[in-house]
């Protein structure tokens, strides 16, 4: 090959030569020594895979965390207010529409909240209060009836009975207000464990509707009394009053003696309202 040729062709690329000394050397063009690059078309292809993946990525999450919310009940209890749950369980049961027009029935379930049926029905929280004569929306429990406005607040519902409106007491130091308890509502089951300050307790059952215990009393023929905490009592719940030491509880409370209080022949425990009206007496034999 003529020795003044510097460069040249082949099939399957460039190649140059130069001349180094005696020698002849070949040095490859850059078109061979560098890899090739991903084409505009593989480019859009990958943009568009990966927008795609990240979009499905997107809505398992967002179905995820709906799933969760819709199965998820949190337990509606306000700050300091204690919920015992009713010893007989209810199911699940649907909605059933009512001859009333525009409004069904709907039983509580567990894990309900007063705002998660009202999403459920798409009405607004207030008119199912309003309803229902309810006054605190942390108050309702399982096994409870609940009319459901569907069609707008009917106006000829009148407010429950058994949940009063707030009254006002203008004495410088108001007592507590409470609606009237029937008879046979609230009653003392039985005294257990009588003399050993251990198992010593009363047993007290609730009737067919929920009762709000605060201020309410358990006392003796000797005067030992204890006062009932803000305890909310459930359609068919009890409570027991243990004469111990203890942490309190929605179906447990405990007076702090330190002796038994319940093992004198012939006492009587006596329950009363918040307003000193005697609910139930139970002789001791």
């Amino acid at each position: 090959m003529d020795p003044e040729v510097q460069s040249g062709s082949r099939a399957d690329g460039e190649w140059s030569v130069v001349e180094r000394g005696e020698d002849w050397g070949y040095e490859k063009s850059p078109s061979h020594t560098q890899g090739r690059g991903i084409t505009t078309r593989q480019a859009v292809f990958l943009i568009v895979l990966n927008a795609w993946i990240s979009l499905m990525i997107t809505l398992a999450v967002v179905f995820v965390v709906e799933w969760v919310r819709n199965r998820r009940g949190p337990v509606a209890v306000g700050p300091g207010q204690a919920t015992a749950t009713p010893t007989v369980q209810v199911g699940a049961v649907t909605p059933i529409p009512t001859s009333s027009g525009g409004t069904v029935t709907y039983v509580v379930k567990k894990g309900d909240t007063l705002s998660s049926i009202a999403y459920e029905f798409d009405v607004p929280p207030e008119d199912i209060m309003r309803a229902n004569g309810i006054t605190d929306a942390n108050l309702i429990y399982e096994g409870q009836e609940l009319i459901i406005p569907v069609g707008g607040l009917p106006t000829d519902i009148p407010p429950s009975p058994t949940s009063p409106p707030p009254v006002e007491v203008d004495t410088p130091t108001p007592g507590p207000v409470a609606s009237p308890v029937p008879a046979g509502q609230v009653r003392i089951s039985d005294v257990l464990g009588r003399g050993e300050l251990a198992a010593e307790m009363v047993v007290i059952l609730n009737g067919d509707r929920p009762i709000r215990l605060k201020d309410w009393t358990l006392s003796d023929a000797q005067g030992h009394t204890f006062t009932f905490p803000d305890l909310f009592l459930g359609a068919g719940g009890s409570v027991r009053v243990h004469t111990t030491t203890g942490q309190n509880s929605v179906t447990d409370l405990y007076w702090g003696q330190s002796t038994a209080v319940w093992a004198e022949p012939g006492d009587e425990a006596t329950l009363r309202d918040a307003s000193g009206v005697v609910v139930y007496a139970f002789q001791l034999p």
